[in-house]
């Protein structure tokens, strides 16, 4: 298990920019998520 948690941190350090547009991409998917929901939720109610 140590040697995994290793290896993801260096592969991390590797790919940073890859992972930078990654959570970018993933908060501007969960914005759109909620701003989704509180219109459907909004239309239902």
């Amino acid at each position: 298990m140590g040697d995994n948690h290793n290896h993801v941190h260096i592969h991390k350090h590797e790919v940073r920019g890859k992972n930078l547009i990654f959570s970018i991409l993933l908060n501007l998917l969960i914005t759109i998520a909620q701003v989704v929901g509180g219109i459907i939720q909004e239309v239902w109610l």
